[in-house]
């Protein structure tokens, strides 16, 4: 009687246990914070913040510099973008981009920088500004 006394507590020990295991592997626990906290809008940056650039391609990053200002080429002209710059997505044409470097080297190379660039996309928001290319050449 005993013997079975003590099947029937481990056998509801082991149910339990189950139970648990079930219900815990239900419950999704979430990796990432909540949707409205993961878009949260930054305030404007300071009007002193460099713009960081990045050109970046298929498989690499070709460039990523502080600068105060770059002219690009759009299809339908040029367009400079200073600092604290609206938030834009733009088609880029193949050419010449200029970077005014916000912190210029002491080799003396110049405090602007030229590159060749194929067409591709210039995204640009919170002083962030990513040109999407298939190359990039310094000229």
């Amino acid at each position: 009687m005993a013997k079975l006394k003590t099947l029937k507590q481990s056998l509801k020990k082991q149910v339990k246990k189950e139970e648990k295991e079930a219900k815990e592997a239900k419950e999704v626990k979430p990796t990432n914070p909540p949707r409205h906290e993961r878009l949260k809008v930054n305030r404007l940056a300071s009007p002193d913040q460099p713009i960081r650039v990045r050109i970046l391609g298929p498989t690499e990053i070709f460039v990523s510099e502080d600068v105060k200002s770059l002219q690009v080429n759009l299809p339908d002209g040029k367009m400079s973008i200073n600092r604290r710059y609206a938030s834009v997505i733009e088609r880029l044409k193949e050419g010449e981009i200029k970077l005014n470097l916000a912190y210029p080297s002491s080799s003396g190379s110049g405090q602007e920088k030229r590159y060749q660039i194929s067409s591709g996309w210039l995204i640009t928001s919170h002083n962030l500004c990513e040109i999407l290319v298939k190359s990039c050449k310094e000229s």
